[in-house]
């Protein structure tokens, strides 16, 4: 049976960075046939203030629909926000295994994010980026340029600090979208998801973990680890295990 796999990045990420040991792995196992999209506004040609929620997803479904009709089992794999989004490709239309890494579908802060907030965080710890109950407005945008600055794996030919507050806006409104979509999923999961994770909270995977129903499901934790795991010192395990539930 022909396989193949669907890789969808994070926000403001880069296909190619986030996925380019992965991909080593992949060839390795005997497996080439993957395909790892851009979203729209970030390839290397596009221009990330365009970046509208509607129209990356309308984009990544289509190439989604058009992939799955050349195979008989697609396997997807999203990182970050492209997580989210490969879960709801999953939902939509269907795919034989789904792996999800650091999955978006919360996000808050963590002491590497607030470390001089710790009074504030005590008290509310679940603090938001954004605030839902004013139109996704940013609570501070400038904090989240300055991580995101430190954590994201931009082109070097991008500015963070030149992306526009609607960027940031339109992503909150892809991720609450996709939150109202996703409850019964019958794909066969695996979650990856670090401890010291510095832009996504645990809660963020368990809260999905609960909507999977396929009894072949697991969600594994790492330790002293961060956002970036298939950049990491243990990326290989990680690849190793993938390679495992995809019975390569």
């Amino acid at each position: 049976m022909k396989v193949g796999i669907f890789l969808i990045h994070g926000f403001m990420e880069d296909a190619e960075l986030t996925f380019k040991e992965l991909k080593h792995s992949l060839n390795k196992f005997g497996l080439t046939d993957y395909l790892a999209v851009s979203l729209q506004g970030h390839g290397n040609t596009e221009n990330i203030n365009r970046f509208n929620c509607a129209k990356c997803l309308k984009k990544v479904c289509e190439q989604y629909q058009q992939f799955k009709l050349k195979y008989d089992l697609v396997y997807l794999i999203g990182v970050s926000a492209g997580g989210t989004i490969s879960t709801y490709l999953a939902k939509q239309y269907g795919a034989d295994k789904l792996v999800l890494v650091s999955p978006m579908f919360e996000y808050d802060g963590t002491s590497i994010w607030y470390q001089d907030n710790m009074n504030y965080r005590k008290k509310n710890s679940r603090f938001k980026i954004f605030n839902s109950k004013n139109d996704y407005k940013l609570e501070n945008t400038s904090r989240f340029v300055e991580i995101g600055k430190k954590s994201y794996g931009l082109p070097e030919n991008r500015n963070f600090l030149e992306v526009k507050e609607k960027v940031y806006l339109n992503f909150a409104k892809l991720i609450k979208h996709i939150n109202k979509k996703v409850d019964k999923i019958d794909t066969p999961t695996r979650i990856y998801h670090a401890d010291s994770d510095e832009m996504v909270p645990l809660d963020s995977s368990l809260s999905i973990l609960k909507k999977i129903k396929s009894k072949d499901k697991k969600m594994i934790v790492i330790s002293g680890e961060y956002h970036r795991i298939l950049s990491s010192e243990i990326n290989q395990k990680v690849f190793n295990e993938i390679g495992q539930f995809f019975n390569l």
